[in-house]
């Protein structure tokens, strides 16, 4: 018989046999249990009632961007497109379009530009200098305010007249597609 199996059939034979009710020891060698140990001499991943677990280590999560650029300071504006929480599978959730400016990111900087799931970043727009990196063609146009700080929600974001109402124009918006919740992308001339 191998120590493990000996290990095992000892430690049981004292805990079940112990006229007294005395608890010697709970092995560690209990991981599977034969079938004629009781439940409650079993260890159990369950946690114990009163026990405190571990916090989950956080979930990274955002949209980084770095100005690689030789043009000095660099603005940027994001543009959004997510659906809300609605149902378990999402089916009927609205979907939501925003854009968001401006974070200033100076030379050989990184800013982290939105706090949640990178994916639902679809596009941005940057200036700095005489630089503009902008989508082109067929890519969306988004609603931004040249002079400050904006949030353009929903039909705001993307109809222009709406946009206009508010004092804003239509850009067109570079397309990006971050592949998970963490993303960070570098700006370059």
């Amino acid at each position: 018989m191998s120590n493990k199996k000996l290990s095992l059939t000892l430690a049981v034979s004292i805990l079940v046999l112990s006229p007294f009710g005395l608890l010697v020891r709970q092995p560690e060698v209990l991981a599977d249990c034969p079938p004629f140990v009781p439940d409650a001499l079993c260890p159990s991943n369950e946690p114990i009632p009163g026990q405190r677990l571990p916090p989950a280590p956080p979930v990274q999560r955002g949209l980084t961007i770095c100005n690689k650029t030789s043009v000095g300071n660099v603005y940027v504006a994001i543009a959004l497109n997510y659906r809300g929480s609605f149902g378990s599978d999402g089916e009927g959730a609205q979907q939501h379009i925003e854009s968001h400016g401006w974070w200033k990111i100076e030379p050989g900087a990184c800013t982290k530009v939105y706090q949640k799931d990178a994916q639902r970043v679809t596009g941005y727009y940057a200036n700095g200098g005489d630089s503009v990196w902008r989508g082109s063609g067929s890519d969306r146009s988004y609603c931004i305010n040249p002079s400050v700080e904006f949030e353009f929600k929903d039909s705001q974001a993307y109809r222009e007249e709406k946009c206009q109402e508010t004092g804003g124009k239509m850009v067109i918006f570079k397309p990006v597609r971050p592949s998970r919740q963490a993303y960070t992308f570098n700006l370059t001339n």
